[in-house]
């Protein structure tokens, strides 16, 4: 297996110290200007540092991040992912392949991402959602950690979205909720409760439904 290319721009940074950007070896022409190495980043693209130790992000192979995004230190993006416009990732995010990220949306802390997994625009993730592969998240969907509204309280537990879920715009997922394997969410649904793997859910609250091989793509 060939070993991987990659390039570094260096950006020496005020009082918070140097913040370096690992890019893939095909950068997209819009972050590339004269000469391999020279970063130049799309109007109102910023880098925020933090006060972690890994002060870099690294951004894969053939990635697109549109104006407006803000990402924090320690993030890693995936070959070929996109984000659309004003998309905000916080510290410590990982990102797999392949991945979109739509327009709006907001990634919070410790947040992992499979592969190939879609979200669309104004999607909200809190501190420490785990996304699976090749999931699908409809728009305005809203994902919640916090069981007891407390800000001060940090008994918080994100949750776990398996490979393959689908869910529809405009749902709310519970704090621990673990959708499983396959399964759907209607629009507008709210899970309070585990799921089960490749059943379809919908409601408020939301209840199984059927089994999605009974439904015809």
């Amino acid at each position: 297996m060939a070993e991987r290319k990659t390039w570094r721009r260096l950006f020496p940074a005020s009082k918070y110290g140097p913040l370096t950007i690992e890019f893939g070896d095909e950068p997209l022409d819009y972050r590339v200007g004269p000469g391999k190495g020279k970063w130049v980043p799309p109007p109102g693209f910023t880098f925020v540092p933090h006060d972690t130790k890994a002060k870099i992000i690294t951004i894969g192979t053939g990635c697109r991040i549109r104006p407006g995004a803000t990402v924090f230190y320690g993030v890693k993006i995936g070959d070929r992912t996109k984000t659309g416009h004003n998309v905000f990732i916080r510290e410590a995010c990982v990102i797999g392949t392949d991945c979109l990220i739509g327009t709006g949306s907001i990634i919070e802390n410790d947040v992992r991402i499979g592969n190939g997994t879609r979200i669309q625009s104004a999607v909200y993730l809190p501190t420490g959602t785990r996304i699976g592969n090749g999931v699908f998240i409809g728009p305005m969907t809203v994902f919640t950690n916090d069981r007891y509204m407390d800000y001060g309280k940090r008994d918080l537990k994100a949750p776990v979205v398996e490979d393959d879920v689908r869910i529809g715009a405009n749902c709310t997922i519970l704090p621990g909720v673990r959708l499983r394997k396959g399964c759907w969410i209607g629009a507008g649904s709210v899970v309070t409760k585990d799921t089960e793997p490749s059943w379809i859910y919908a409601g408020n609250p939301a209840v199984k439904l059927r089994k999605t091989s009974e439904v015809a793509l």
